[in-house]
């Protein structure tokens, strides 16, 4: 998933897109990915790990909304 144009909306208001929670949390969290591995110098394994940072507070984010 590259942007919003990647993501088909759930429906639509005004005739403007409508997106679930959990599409605009996938969506944050390949931005956040896309920008840490872009700016973070080191090795691939430095950037393995940041990349599983990310999701794991993505999940405790969810987590605590449910």
């Amino acid at each position: 998933m590259t942007g919003l144009k990647d993501i088909k909306p759930v429906a639509a208001l005004g005739g403007k897109p409508l997106y679930s929670a959990e599409q605009m949390q996938e969506y944050a969290k390949a931005q956040a990915k896309k920008v840490f591995w872009n700016s973070v110098k080191g090795t691939s394994e430095d950037r393995l790990l940041l990349a599983r940072s990310i999701d794991y507070a993505f999940k405790e984010v969810q987590d605590d909304e449910v």
